[in-house]
C-alpha cells in the first residue's frame, strides 16, 4: 500500500488502494460496474515525486493493482492516465533537475503500459485503455499557444 498525498505532499490522505477498498466495502456488491460505468485512474504523480525512497516499481504495482481489482469486480471499462512530464512543471525544479524528472516519469510511464497490456491479455471482459496525458502536456508546452486552433489534426 502506498500511502496518497495531496498538496505537494503535505497532507496525507487515504492511498488509492485504501480509497477503493473503502468503495467496495461501502457498495457491498461483486458487481461494482455496468456497461456505462467508466473508472479511471490517475495516480502515482505525487509518490514518484516527494517520496524518493519509495521504488517506482513499488509504485507502478500499486497503480496496476488497482486496474486487477477493477477486473476482479467486473469492471468494464478501465482508463489510466499516465503521469504528466514533471520536468515542466517549475515547482518541482526545487526537487530534482530536469534529466531526473523526465527519467522517473519515462520509467513509470513504460511499466504501467507494459503492465496494462499484460492485465488485458487476462480481463479480456474489460476495455483497459491508458490515456497518454504526458504526450499531451509536452505537446502543449512545446508547440506552444497555437497548439489548438486545429485540434482535428493534432
Amino acid at each position: 500500500q502506498v500511502q496518497g498525498y495531496t498538496k505537494f505532499n503535505t497532507i496525507p490522505v487515504p492511498g488509492v488502494n485504501q480509497q477503493m477498498d473503502k468503495y467496495f466495502n461501502e457498495c457491498k456488491s461483486d458487481i461494482i460496474s455496468s456497461e456505462k460505468t467508466l473508472h479511471i485512474i490517475w495516480v502515482g504523480g505525487n509518490n514518484i515525486l516527494f517520496n524518493p525512497l519509495l521504488p517506482i516499481l513499488d509504485i507502478a504495482s500499486n497503480l496496476t493493482n488497482l486496474v486487477t481489482k477493477l477486473c476482479e469486480k467486473n469492471a468494464k471499462h478501465v482508463l489510466v492516465f499516465n503521469v504528466q512530464p514533471a520536468q515542466y512543471i517549475p515547482a518541482l525544479s526545487t526537487y530534482a533537475n530536469a534529466t531526473t524528472l523526465t527519467e522517473l516519469t519515462t520509467v513509470f510511464n513504460n511499466l504501467i503500459a507494459y503492465d496494462l497490456h499484460a492485465i488485458q491479455q487476462v480481463c479480456t471482459q474489460t476495455s483497459i485503455n491508458m490515456f497518454d496525458i504526458n504526450s499531451l502536456f509536452t505537446k502543449v508546452i512545446t508547440k506552444g499557444l497555437g497548439y489548438f486552433n486545429d485540434t482535428t489534426n493534432s
